[in-house]
This record gives structure tokens, C-alpha cells and sequence, in this order.
């Protein structure tokens, strides 16, 4: 009876949301507006919609009482079993804590300040500015990004992975011309461990038309589980270019990643579905992705494709700094994670006068900080509404990777230990809160 009138319910929210699709995806005009009155107009019509707080506060009491149901204390406790991301008080004690991140993204504010005055801007940086000054000063990092393409050739894409898992892993990766294919662009891969043990086949499918069926519409690569074998897809455009962006490289390494963790733990793909989009917040992904995009890593993918020449090392550092997402940024998931396990485990309609003033309080208490936050109050109920415990599951799927990668990278032996068991457990919820904590507690975060 529960799932059925959150099934009915739920539907009437997204048939509400639907109505604002046309204004969501006015947002990205903000980046590039020049008229500041014409910023704020889409501002305020993309980020202060309206919201139908109670049917939001239906879906959430019909949520805990399921939860309750199936032995846990709330949906929070609940969905955070279901996802395998560990205690839920150990959860939530890490999204709660601000790792030091504070007084870095107050003086990213005002260093943002300080470039918009520098531009022209003679008062106070306002949220529909942050977007239009961000793109502004940003643009360097697309410089970067088109140079490295220039070294990033299709054709070393697998052999310089297979250098790096064999390296770190002791797995071999080898190419299979004997394994039956579905097409001829269709590439197999046999996957082995040190002793010669076949763990999996691993098919690359870089020209796929239907790559992006599935719904994630943010990455051109999908990951499809095939049993003992993984297949990824990419919707790559055939043709003489040679080259893959910095973009798809490391979408193909995280794919990768997820593929690596179920032929080492050997255990059965358990991959989200396209209905959660969440791909990428899984550990095995995100480890993969944030390895490979170290410039000592990097280094092995960037060859010329006509000369073979190295790329810069000043360019692959700069492309590494480029994709830091920043202190800000950092803080405003943690801000959104701990609005996700209030409303998931707290919330109560008593609380702060309704829904809509309830996110507005715990996220400003949250991040603490002056910023301007990218998540508004519709944004954060639609993303819990829609794909609960996402934002949770980024929070801690950030920190534990920060904690296992550190800054100087795999440089050591233990270090490099503390990676193949994160990659091999696959699990977010394996690092100990605490020891996380500690592990991220005073990182520069321009380099996390």
C-alpha cells in the first residue's frame, strides 16, 4: 500500500517538475549573459520556482514509514543500507563535518570578488553574477583542455591503462582478437591476474550509436554489465580524427574502474540503473577517473599522435588544477548531503515554519560560509524527491577517495596499498569515518 501511493505521488511530483524543464535549461544562459538585469531575471526564474511543499512532505513521511516497516529507524538509515555506503551515524558525522574546507572557500569568494571588480563589477558579487564571472575566468581552462586533446590519441588509450592497472594491481590487460565481437569496431580485452587467472572479458565499443540510451545524458560513456564481462559504449563520431577529449579519456578510465573493481573483488555487477544517474559517484569509478587524471598518469596517455612527443609537463599540470572542483564547490555537497539526511531521517512539519525554509536552514548552516550557493531549496527537494541519498553518496564518495589518493599520489607503498583495497572492496561505506576525517582534515584542496 506504502509503494503504491509513493508510486502515485511521486509520479505527480515529476509531472510538476516537468513544467520547469524549459526553465532549467535556461540556466546555462547565465554563464554567458553580458546584462546583468538580464542575469537576474534568469536567475530568479530558474532558482526561486515554486514548490509544492506538501506533497515534497508526503513522499518524505510515506518514506520513513516504509523504512520503519523494514526494521530501520528512517529512510536515510534505510536507502544508506540499500546503497552500501556504510553506518548511517558514521554517514552522517562525515557530511556534518566541514574538513577544512571553510577558510578555503572563503577566499575562493573573495578572490571571485576581487576578479569581478577587476571586470568592471562595482558592488557585491551576487549569485546571478557567480556563473557570468566563473565562466569569465575560466576560460583558460578550455585552452588547456583543447592543447591536451592534441595529445590524446585513441590509440594509446588501452595500452597506457593496461601499463596502470598492471602496475598497481598486477593485472594484465591483453588484447583478445579470438573473442566473438558484435561488430568490427568492437575491441576485446582479456583481463587476467599475476598468476594467469582469467578474471572477466572487457569489450571496448568506442563508435556505438545507442551509447547514450540508457539516460546519461552528462557522459558519452556507458558501462554494461555482461555477467563475467563488462561492454562500454561511447558515442564517438568515426572518422579521421585520431584524438579523444581529456573529458571522455577519464569517463572511459572511471568506466573502467567500475569494470575493475567486480573482476578483482569477483563479485556480481551490481551497476546503478539509469534511473539514479549516479554512475560516476560509485568508488571504483571515481578512483579510476581521479588516478588517471594525475599528471604522472596523464603522462602515460599523452603522446602526439603524428610526432610522439610527450605533452608539456606544465600542461598536464594544468589540466590536473583545472578539474580541482574547489572548496566551494566541495562545500555545497556537503551542504546538500546534510540537507538529504535531514529530510531523509528529521524532518518533521513542525520544523522551521515548512519544507522550503527547513533546506534553506540546515544548508546555510551546513556550509557555514558566505557563498553563493549553486543548490537552491527546488533544486535540493526535486534531487532528494527523484534520486535520494545522490547527494549523500557523492559527499562520501569524494571524501573516501580524497582519503585513499592523497596529494602526492601512489608515491608510496602503503599508499599505493590503501588504493588496491578501496578498488578491490568497491565499497564507499569501507573507510572508517573517523580515519577518513583525518585522512582529508587539512588537504589543499586546490590539488584534493
Amino acid at each position: 500500500k506504502i509503494e503504491a501511493e509513493l508510486a502515485t505521488r511521486e509520479g505527480r511530483f515529476w509531472e510538476n517538475e516537468a513544467l520547469h524543464e524549459e526553465a532549467d535549461a535556461r540556466v546555462e544562459a547565465i554563464a554567458t549573459e553580458t546584462d546583468r538585469e538580464a542575469r537576474e531575471t534568469l536567475w530568479r526564474g530558474v532558482r526561486c520556482r515554486p514548490v509544492a511543499e506538501g506533497e515534497i512532505e508526503a513522499i518524505l513521511g510515506l518514506r520513513n514509514e516504509r523504512a520503519r516497516l523494514l526494521g530501520f529507524q528512517s529512510a536515510f538509515e534505510h536507502l544508506t543500507h540499500e546503497r552500501d555506503i556504510g553506518d548511517a551515524v558514521a554517514v552522517s558525522a562525515a557530511l556534518q563535518t566541514d574538513v577544512g574546507l571553510r577558510d578555503a572557500a572563503n577566499r575562493e569568494r573573495r578572490a571571485l570578488q576581487e576578479y569581478a571588480a577587476a571586470q568592471g563589477l562595482t558592488d557585491m558579487l551576487m549569485p546571478w553574477d557567480v556563473p557570468f564571472y566563473e565562466e569569465l575566468r575560466d576560460r583558460g581552462s578550455a585552452t588547456t583542455v583543447s592543447e591536451l586533446s592534441r595529445y590524446l590519441a585513441r590509440d594509446r588509450v588501452m595500452p597506457a591503462l593496461a601499463e596502470i592497472v598492471a602496475s598497481i594491481f598486477g593485472v594484465n590487460l591483453r588484447p583478445a582478437p579470438h573473442t566473438p565481437v558484435w561488430n568490427s569496431g568492437v575491441v576485446a580485452y582479456e583481463v587476467s591476474n599475476a598468476e594467469g587467472k582469467t578474471l572477466g572479458t572487457f569489450f571496448l565499443d568506442l563508435f556505438a550509436a545507442d551509447a547514450d540510451d540508457a539516460g546519461w545524458s552528462s557522459s558519452p560513456i556507458t558501462l554494461h554489465p555482461m555477467g563475467r564481462a563488462f561492454a562500454l559504449s561511447a558515442d564517438l563520431e568515426p572518422g579521421p580524427s585520431t584524438q579523444v577529449s581529456p573529458q571522455t579519456l577519464l569517463a572511459i578510465c572511471g568506466a573502467f574502474g567500475s569494470a575493475l573493481h567486480h573482476f578483482l573483488a569477483e563479485a556480481p555487477p551490481v551497476l546503478p540503473t539509469a534511473r539514479s544517474r549516479d554512475e560516476g559517484h560509485e568508488l571504483g569509478h571515481r578512483l579510476m577517473a581521479d588516478l588517471c587524471a594525475r599528471p604522472e598518469m596523464l603522462d602515460l596517455f599523452a603522446r602526439h599522435p603524428e610526432t610522439g612527443a610527450r605533452a608539456p609537463k606544465e600542461l598536464l599540470e594544468a589540466f590536473h588544477v583545472s578539474r580541482s572542483p574547489g572548496a566551494t564547490w566541495l562545500l555545497q555537497v556537503l551542504g546538500a548531503a546534510s540537507v538529504e539526511r535531514s529530510l531523509l531521517s528529521e524532518y518533521a512539519r513542525a520544523n522551521d515554519g515548512g519544507v522550503v525554509a527547513h533546506v534553506r536552514k540546515i544548508f546555510d548552516a551546513s556550509i557555514a560560509v558566505p557563498v553563493l550557493p549553486e543548490y537552491t531549496a527546488p533544486q535540493l527537494l526535486a534531487g532528494v524527491v527523484g534520486a535520494p541519498m545522490v547527494q549523500a553518496l557523492e559527499a562520501w564518495t569524494l571524501l573516501s577517495t580524497a582519503s585513499v589518493l592523497p596529494p602526492d599520489g601512489l608515491a608510496t607503498a602503503p599508499a599505493k596499498e590503501r588504493f588496491r583495497r578501496a578498488m578491490i572492496d568497491g565499497r564507499v561505506g569501507t573507510v572508517d569515518a573517523a580515519t577518513l576525517l583525518a585522512h582529508v582534515q587539512g588537504r589543499d584542496v586546490s590539488r584534493a
